[in-house]
C-alpha cells in the first residue's frame, strides 16, 4: 500500500512508519521537522518536510504524490508543561487537521486512521471509560484532540471519508523524547535519586508501550476500509497506580531510591484516568503485552 503518515519524525510517528516499511508497505512521511536517520535510511520511505498549517504548501507537496491508499494521522503539538496556551494547539491540532483533510479530499485520499488520545474524557465520574462515553476536555491539548476527532467525522459524514480513530493513552517506550511519568520514573530510579509521587501515588493510569500502539494501527488498516467510521481505546490493558508502578520500575532497575509520596497535586493531568479497551480486543483483535514484559523490553541493557 502506498500510505500518507502525517507527525512522521514524532515518537510514535516514526515507530509506525518503520514498523510499516517492514511490512511492504511504502510510506510518505510528512512532518515539519527533518526524517529521523534510522526511518530516512529505509528503503521504502520518502520524507516531506511541510508544516500542517501551511495548507498552500500542503497543497503543493502532495499534488504531485502517487495516489494514497491511506492516510495514517499522528502529527500533533503535545503537552510537555504548564501553561498549556490554546491558541497554540489549536493552530498546530485543529486548524492543521483542517487543512490536511481539505487538501486530502481534492486528492481523493479518504481513508484514515487518527491517533488522538485519552485526554478527551478529562476527568469522569467512573473509570474506566468506554468509546460512548461523554468527552470533557480538562486541558487544550485535549480539547484539540477532540476537535480534530470531530474534523474527522465530519469529513466522513460530508464527504464518505472511512475514518478509524484509536484513542491512545500515555504511550511510552525506548526513543520516546518529550517527558513522561514512566520517564522520568526510570530515569531518576537509575541514578538513584528520590522519587516524589503526588496524589499519595494513588493517580491511576493505563500506559501503552509504543509495540502495542504500533500494533494497534496495523490491526486498524485492516479495519477502516470496511468501517465509514469507528473510535477505539487503546491502553495497556493492566491499569496501575502510580505507586505501585514506581515501586516495580524500582525493583526492575535494583534501584536505591526512596520513593516519597505526598497529598499535593502538581502533576499536568491530577486525576485517575484509564480506558476499557474492551472493543478494541473484541473488534479489531487487539492484544496488549502485560506492563511488566514490556518494562523489561525497555530496560534491557
Amino acid at each position: 500500500m502506498n500510505i500518507l503518515l502525517t507527525g512522521s519524525s514524532g515518537f510514535i510517528g516514526s515507530h509506525v512508519a518503520q514498523r510499516l516499511i517492514q511490512g511492504q508497505h511504502r510510506v510518505w512521511g510528512i512532518d515539519r521537522n527533518p526524517p529521523l536517520p534510522e526511518t530516512d535510511a529505509m528503503a521504502g520511505y520518502l520524507h516531506v518536510q511541510v508544516d500542517l498549517g501551511d495548507v498552500d504548501a500542503l497543497r503543493r507537496v502532495l499534488v504531485p504524490l502517487p495516489p494514497m491508499d491511506l492516510g495514517i494521522h499522528s502529527a500533533a503539538k503535545q503537552p510537555s508543561r504548564l501553561p498549556m496556551e490554546l491558541v497554540d494547539f489549536i493552530h498546530d491540532n485543529v486548524a492543521g487537521t483542517a487543512n490536511l483533510l481539505t487538501v486530502a479530499h481534492e486528492q481523493g485520499i479518504n481513508t484514515w486512521i487518527m491517533l488522538s488520545s485519552s485526554t478527551v474524557y478529562g476527568q469522569q465520574a467512573l473509570v474506566p471509560v468506554r468509546e460512548d462515553d461523554a468527552t470533557n476536555p480538562l486541558y487544550p491539548y485535549g480539547l484539540s484532540k477532540l476537535q480534530a476527532e470531530q474534523s474527522f467525522m465530519f469529513f466522513s459524514q460530508q464527504h464518505g471519508f472511512h475514518v478509524c480513530i484509536l484513542r491512545l493513552d500515555r504511550t511510552f517506550g525506548i526513543g520516546q523524547r518529550l517527558p513522561g511519568f514512566i520517564q522520568y520514573l526510570v530515569q531518576t530510579l537509575e541514578c538513584n535519586e528520590d522519587v516524589e509521587l503526588f496524589c499519595d501515588g494513588k493517580l491511576v493510569y493505563d500506559p501503552v508501550y509504543i509495540d502495542d500502539a504500533v500494533a494497534a494501527v496495523e490491526l486498524a488498516i485492516g479495519h477502516v476500509q470496511g468501517s465509514s467510521a469507528d473510535i477505539f481505546n487503546i491502553g495497556g490493558g493492566a491499569p496501575i497506580a502510580n505507586l505501585e508502578l514506581a515501586q516495580m520500575i524500582k525493583e526492575k532497575l535494583k534501584s536505591r531510591s526512596r520513593i516519597i509520596v505526598n497529598d499535593v497535586s502538581k502533576l499536568l493531568i491530577g486525576y485517575s484516568a484509564c480506558m476499557d479497551i474492551s472493543k478494541a480486543r473484541e473488534i479489531l483483535g487487539y492484544a496488549p503485552r502485560p506492563l511488566s514484559d514490556n518494562l523489561d523490553v525497555m530496560l534491557r541493557p
